[in-house]
């Protein structure tokens, strides 16, 4: 599949020049002084027990609340223990991403290139993209999805829009199931069970 341009899209060049200006601007805010209390350096991302968030005590509740708000405002992720997604499902997400860089033909892995997509779906090579300096190559291989209904265990309500401006719905690109059989349903089991756990999160940790 070929990416072809609008009338409407900017030209490359400028395309470029945005994103240029727009990092600029983030580095100068980035080397800018805080005015806030600077936050103490850490050595270690923080593990945080989600098991109290499903208690009945508020407090535990909120203590868990403290954690993950201290956690993003100090270090900016963290890893979770006590989430109560089965070791099962999580083995077998891992399994899915050794099938996809190993069992995938180069042909099969061009024809989801991220470079097919406007969102930056799909397959994306190593050394394939920047970051910084815009000269610098990434050197991770990954695969990139975003939202979309079919992934969603509650269907979705119809109001999921992207940032630019489009609604959801074919984004994405996906191995062709002869391809890697199971991948897709494997990605929407996990990925059911994490927005389920992050749904009753917001409840469990928002509300008395």
């Amino acid at each position: 599949m070929a990416s072809v341009a609008s009338p409407a899209d900017p030209p490359a060049n400028e395309s470029l020049a945005a994103a240029l200006e727009a990092q600029k601007y983030l580095q100068s805010r980035l080397a800018a002084p805080s005015t806030s209390t600077t936050s103490p350096s850490f050595r270690s991302i923080p593990i945080i027990d989600l098991s109290p968030s499903f208690s009945t005590s508020i407090t535990a509740r909120q203590e868990v609340a403290k954690q993950i708000s201290k956690a993003c405002t100090e270090v900016g992720f963290f890893y979770i223990t006590g989430h109560g997604i089965p070791q099962s499902a999580c083995d077998a997400v891992l399994e899915l991403v050794e099938r996809f860089f190993n069992e995938l033909s180069l042909s099969a892995l061009e024809s989801i290139h991220i470079k097919n997509s406007k969102q930056f779906r799909g397959y994306e090579p190593s050394q394939y993209t920047s970051l910084n300096d815009f000269t610098t190559k990434e050197t991770k291989e990954a695969f990139n999805w975003g939202y979309e209904s079919g992934l969603d265990p509650t269907g979705g309500d119809g109001k999921y829009v992207e940032l630019d401006g489009t609604a959801e719905g074919g984004q994405n690109q996906w191995p062709k199931e002869e391809e890697l059989p199971g991948f897709y349903r494997g990605i929407a089991d996990y990925y059911g069970q994490v927005k389920i756990l992050r749904l009753t999160l917001l409840r469990r940790l928002t509300y008395p």
